[in-house]
């Protein structure tokens, strides 16, 4: 005979089964901290994924008004590499983040420097 709570813990794995059937077919992505959207590469003013937050799902050539305010980065696409450079138009020195990666905070010589950022075709850096 079944107990109680081996019921319920057959419910709940039942119910997340039923809900992954159920689903609309699209893979599982990664959703990069604080709010970057899965499929999007982001930047973000504060520290820690704070706001404001700049976003794109290609490359960026120019970041506008985010334009050397970048304190951390975010790369929720599953299988493309992010790569964030210093100046605008791809120059300079450049931060690599691998996909569904990010990072938090950026060492003090890159904080507040990020310009333009693109997106390759590997997954890894």
């Amino acid at each position: 005979m079944k107990t109680k709570s081996t019921r319920i813990a057959v419910l709940i794995v039942t119910a997340g089964i039923g809900s992954a059937i159920a689903g609309t077919g699209a893979p599982t992505t990664f959703a990069a901290p604080g709010s970057c959207a899965p499929g999007y590469i982001c930047v973000y003013d504060g520290a820690n994924y704070g706001p404001p937050q700049y976003s794109v799902t290609t490359a960026a050539y120019s970041l506008g008004s985010m334009n050397d305010k970048a304190s951390s980065l975010g790369n929720s696409r599953s299988v493309n590499r992010a790569r964030y450079y210093q100046d605008a138009n791809y120059g300079g020195w450049d931060v690599c983040v691998s996909a569904t990666d990010a990072m938090p905070t950026l060492a003090a010589d890159r904080n507040d420097r990020i310009s333009s950022m693109a997106i390759e075709v590997a997954r890894y850096c």
